[in-house]
């Protein structure tokens, strides 16, 4: 026996219960997330109290938002794209952060300024001030005259001039962070940056460490070590976050004057 046809003013009655079924719980989902996002600003309220008087420096964390971005991306499943997981995340803790602290974040976009501001609203999202310089040098110098804001420089292979020259990881601005964080080699429209900032309050040991490099010759680094930038005779190189510069130098080969540590980063997620 052949299956009972719905009539076709039952089918579509029943499509429409069932569209209206979906769009309440995205509904219901959607109030779920806005009091979530309110609930956060209340806890942060409260954070800001808590940390009044001994707050200094910038309210960024680079090595707890990593955290939080791995853990994300280890959950992560389904149609949804993780960049957009990934900027939306970005958008709410930059928001949240800059809610604690007000900074600012300098830009130099090099050869690629449209790129730029697009990986620089990505990471930090529309709420924070985007201050776009006329080089990477006016970038490290707004950033040494601020106690907040960051900076934002690119990774290109060669670079006009070595502003890493003016990153000090004593007192000044240093190296904080890589973007991006989340990396997918499917995607080529990406721009490779440094975050800098001055002194973080409570700063964690970076997995991969940052070292001015200035030995002039670059073409054949041991494993482990890479370079980043290169202007003239002196460099940006990466190396394992557990060494110092004395055996970073050791690794190379060289003296310990021509390799100085200047910050380090969390080391990236490889899609």
């Amino acid at each position: 026996m052949m299956p009972k046809q719905l009539e076709p003013s039952q089918s579509a009655e029943s499509r429409a219960t069932s569209l209206a079924d979906l769009r309440a719980r995205i509904d219901a989902l959607d109030e779920t997330v806005h009091r979530s996002l309110m609930e956060r600003a209340s806890i942060i309220q409260s954070l800001v109290q808590v940390k009044r008087n001994d707050r200094s420096g910038s309210a960024f964390r680079p090595a707890r938002e990593a955290d939080m971005m791995r853990r994300l991306s280890a959950r992560h499943s389904g149609m949804l794209p993780i960049a957009t997981v990934e900027h939306l995340w970005r958008e709410i803790i930059s928001t949240f952060t800059y809610l604690q602290a007000n900074f600012s974040v300098h830009l130099w976009g090099g050869d690629n300024p449209g790129l730029a501001r697009d990986m620089a609203r990505f990471q930090f999202g529309f709420t924070v001030p985007l201050i776009e310089q006329t080089s990477a040098d006016a970038v490290v110098s707004a950033v040494e005259n601020s106690v907040t804001d960051l900076g934002i420089l690119p990774l290109a292979p060669q670079a006009t001039n070595a502003w890493w020259q003016g990153l000090d990881e004593q007192d000044g601005p240093r190296v904080i962070s890589r973007l991006p964080f989340i990396v997918d080699g499917d995607r080529a429209d990406v721009l490779a940056a440094l975050v800098i900032s001055r002194p973080l309050a409570d700063p964690v040991a970076p997995e991969i460490g940052v070292f001015e490099y200035s030995a002039g010759d670059y073409s054949n680094l041991p494993d482990g070590i890479d370079l980043l930038v290169q202007a003239g005779d002196t460099a940006l190189i990466a190396a394992p976050g557990e060494l110092d510069g004395d055996e970073v130098a050791q690794r190379l080969g060289v003296s310990n004057d021509v390799v100085r540590p200047i910050g380090g980063y969390a080391a990236p997620i490889i899609l």
